[in-house]
């Protein structure tokens, strides 16, 4: 009896072979694919840069955007192209006399520093440099027959300060303008048409969703977007009040430069809680470098005490009022919500993760309810969204 040449059960697993060997390639070559993506954004880091720090000025802007294309009279409306313009315009504007006032205020702050005389800190701060150390050496932190802490960071100071230092500074600093306006000049390029094409992102998020997941994905792409231009919004507020309670603040107690003072503290007051603690430093630091002439005790030392007093209430006025309201009601989360985020930010990623970590979250918010709210602590964390 001749042997058959295909037995049906060997028919009958081929198929389901072949089946999962094709699901294996398409899984090698997904993460083939995702790898290649990886590097490339690695690769093109910059031009990324430039895309992200565009976008975000776009949600700045498009309401300013929206209020031009509303003015009008009859049918006559102001179209994209100049409306985008404007918005643009008004930008570049707001930067730049930031940029112009501050300039000179940064001169002569360095031209104080330039002209410190160590010889007369040494001079005012040897009597408290001395009971510091004794302190220190009390409790053991310091040996008696060591440097003196406090004598061996102003020496560091003096070195940081130093001439070559100063000349290596200015080197790096033109080359960082040089390097700035390129990049500025291509962030606004890209900006033009980021705010003149309100529907390029979703009409690119449409073309490569496949069909199922296409009113899902522009779903959270809208919800997105209106969730980070409330954001965003809330942080320029914070940062404006937050400069304009310093700056009193120090004009009340008679510091000098009191604007840049406040002006920087409202910028770092982006890193949630260490900016802060890096405004008030500098303010101390401002506040010290001009009233060098001064005795320590009657002058020096309650004008430090003064300007930290000014940073505790600004920060108590943020915690209390300004952040909960930006934080949480700009992306409907909770304080505490935020807060525990904001930790897992600095730990993944230091001071810069402490400010991309809530706009992160709430990326992350906004996909989990699309796409796994069968689950009941996704649909416990975004029922407000």
């Amino acid at each position: 009896m001749p042997r058959p040449d295909n037995n049906p059960l060997d028919q009958r697993n081929k198929p389901e072979t072949s089946s999962k060997s094709i699901d294996i390639l398409k899984l090698i070559s997904g993460f083939i694919a995702i790898a290649f993506g990886l590097w490339l954004l690695w690769y093109f880091r910059s031009i990324v840069i430039y895309i992200i720090i565009a976008a975000v000025i776009s949600l700045i802007l498009t309401p300013l955007k929206k209020v031009f294309k509303n003015i009008g009279y009859g049918k006559l409306r102001v179209g994209d192209n100049f409306a985008s313009l404007l918005s643009i315009l008004i930008f570049i504007f707001v930067v730049s006399s930031l940029f112009f006032a501050f300039i000179p205020l940064v001169i002569e702050q360095a031209s104080i520093i330039s002209s410190i005389n160590y010889q007369q800190i040494n001079d005012n701060l040897s009597g408290p440099i001395e009971q510091i150390n004794e302190v220190l050496a009390r409790f053991s932190i310091t040996q008696n027959n060591e440097v003196p802490f406090l004598e061996s960071l102003l020496k560091q100071a003096k070195s940081v300060l130093s001439f070559q230092t100063g000349f290596n500074f200015i080197n790096s600093v033109l080359g960082f303008a040089s390097s700035f306006f390129a990049a500025f000049f291509s962030i606004l390029f890209v900006l033009f048409f980021f705010l003149r094409d309100e529907d390029l992102f979703e009409n690119l998020l449409k073309t490569i969703s496949p069909d199922r997941f296409e009113y899902k994905v522009v779903n959270i792409f809208i919800k997105t977007r209106y969730y980070l231009i409330r954001y965003f919004l809330g942080l320029i507020l914070q940062v404006t009040l937050v400069s304009i309670v310093v700056t009193i603040g120090m004009l009340i107690i008679g510091i000098e430069n009191a604007l840049i003072i406040g002006f920087f503290a409202g910028i770092v007051n982006l890193v949630p809680y260490l900016g802060p603690i890096i405004g008030a430093t500098f303010g101390i630091y401002v506040g010290i470098t001009t009233n060098l002439g001064q005795d320590f005790y009657t002058e020096i030392l309650p004008m430090c005490g003064f300007v930290a007093l000014v940073f505790f209430v600004t920060q108590m006025l943020d915690n209390a009022i300004l952040s909960p309201r930006i934080h949480s009601s700009s992306v409907k989360a909770h304080p505490l919500e935020i807060f525990v985020v904001i930790l897992a930010a600095a730990q993944i990623g230091g001071a810069i993760g402490m400010i991309v970590g809530i706009p992160a979250y709430t990326i992350l918010r906004v996909f989990a309810k699309e796409f796994l709210s069968e689950f009941k602590i996704v649909r416990s964390l975004t029922q407000d969204i």
